[in-house]
């Protein structure tokens, strides 16, 4: 606990010495223990509207932000000096990883006609560009977010997120809807890495096509340690498409329901993590896992308390491309199938899968074995 109101104070932060000045009585300095060293300043009681955080010797490289983004926190670079407006206790100021950007900020409208695509890009890059920090989407009259022009960069897709690091996207069930067919809405690619989307709904005006995806995970091992929670993933073509190895990714309490085809399409994944999620209503399977040639898993799949309904074709559908490529390691546990119409699980060049849970009614069988299945 560092002195009273309006005291100034030094505390030793990552080697250096940093001033800071508050106008609380009790804020506290700690420090975490992660994988990447972390400084915190917590105002326990919260900060008033009226304190000021100052820092000096900080430099302009490494910028700020609320963790635990609340919608009463008010974001500020402090380190040119800003004034905070944050008043919910325990909000914590993070000394290393960037603030918050709001995509209205950076001119989205979120009417749900209006091209967003632009503006929401640009908030994300500039996160990029400071090594980290919260992508928001505060919530509108609408709840969409219109997509209708594709990334220059990258014509296949709408948003991208290459090379990002510590970037999370934060919706509060904000939609983004894109307006095209054949557009995927989000492309994860390029070395990105312990990104997290909480509470976003990717959504489609028109009928998808084949390459119009949900959230495409884009190049060798292009996310690793990303987390998804609560996102709502409907009406696309594939709302998951893995078209190359993904990496110790983690789903939340996430829906896949009435896309074209998969709910989720993974030819390629490895150590894939599905808690609590649901695959409804999609038009082929609700989960694939194999089906292209190459190294299909190095890890495994592994799915917990997940429920699907009403596939189109088969509720999971495992299948290796052949005896070089299998899919390897898919463990079930606590998981649930019921009216699918051909196959609850169908599996086929594969080794290593294990499903504990309930398979009710399909339209064929509940469980096929097909050719070339080990363990």
């Amino acid at each position: 606990r560092l002195g009273t109101t309006g005291q100034t104070g030094t505390v030793q932060f990552s080697g250096g010495n940093e001033s800071f000045k508050w106008n609380h009585a009790t804020v506290r300095f700690e420090m975490t223990d992660t994988l990447y060293s972390s400084g915190w300043l917590r105002a326990e009681s919260g900060l008033q509207t009226t304190g000021t955080v100052a820092a000096s010797n900080i430099g302009t490289i490494t910028p700020y932000q609320w963790d635990d983004f609340k919608t009463s926190d008010s974001v500020v670079d402090v380190a040119h000096g800003g004034t905070n407006a944050a008043t919910a206790a325990g909000a914590r100021l993070n000394l290393q990883t960037g603030f918050a950007f709001d995509v209205k900020g950076y001119g989205a409208v979120g009417d749900g006609v209006t091209d967003d695509r632009a503006a929401i890009q640009a908030a994300i890059d500039a996160a990029i560009a400071v090594r980290g920090g919260d992508v928001v989407f505060p919530p509108t009259a609408t709840g969409s977010y219109a997509l209708s022009s594709v990334n220059p960069t990258d014509p296949a897709c709408h948003l991208r997120l290459n090379y990002a690091r510590k970037i999370r996207l934060i919706g509060w069930g904000a939609k983004l809807k894109s307006l095209t067919s054949d557009t995927t809405i989000m492309r994860i690619t390029g070395g990105s890495d312990d990104c997290a989307i909480y509470g976003l709904r990717f959504d489609r005006s028109t009928t998808a096509t084949s390459t119009g995806n949900g959230i495409e995970f884009y190049n060798w091992y292009t996310q690793d340690r990303c987390h998804f929670k609560s996102v709502y993933i409907t009406k696309q073509y594939h709302g998951l498409y893995t078209s190359s190895m993904a990496g110790s990714s983690s789903w939340d309490s996430c829906w896949f329901v009435d896309n074209e085809a998969d709910g989720a399409y993974m030819p390629k994944a490895a150590d894939e993590y599905f808690v609590s999620c649901s695959f409804m209503n999609n038009g082929r399977n609700g989960l694939t896992y194999g089906g292209e040639p190459g190294e299909i898993g190095l890890g495994a799949l592994h799915l917990a308390n997940c429920t699907f309904y009403g596939s189109g074709n088969d509720d999971v559908h495992i299948e290796g491309y052949d005896d070089e490529s299998m899919a390897f390691g898919a463990y079930f546990t606590n998981c649930q199938s019921d009216s699918a119409s051909r196959y609850g699980l169908y599996v086929k060049n594969a080794q290593g899968i294990q499903w504990h849970g309930i398979i009710g009614w399909a339209d064929s069988h509940a469980i096929y074995i097909d050719n070339n299945v080990k363990e």
